[in-house]
């Protein structure tokens, strides 16, 4: 929103957001290891992207002459996790069946 302060620039008063741009999107690999009967170990990676933001801010928020200084940015937000450990598994014997 035009002169108010956003999430965007915190410190700096904002003239302007261009809106957001992009999918979000997550993408993730890993594999799992059978080590006994009962516990396993896994290795995952993922990949976490969220939407883009385009903000324009005023580097000098009480200047508004024709000689004011503004600025663009893209931000973007992404994640990268590594996931690795270890599983205990209960009741590995089969499928259990009810008795009435």
């Amino acid at each position: 929103m035009p002169g108010t302060p956003s999430e965007a620039c915190p410190n700096l008063r904002c003239i302007g957001a261009a809106g957001q741009s992009g999918y979000p999107h997550s993408n993730g690999l890993g594999t799992e290891w059978m080590i006994t009967q009962n516990w396993t170990a896994f290795v995952e990676m993922d990949y976490v992207r969220f939407d883009d933001k385009k903000v324009a801010f005023r580097l000098n928020p009480f200047f508004t002459g024709p000689v004011a200084v503004n600025f663009n940015t893209n931000q973007t937000q992404t994640l990268g996790i590594a996931k690795v450990g270890v599983n205990y598994k209960f009741g590995w014997g089969g499928p259990v069946a009810a008795k009435y």
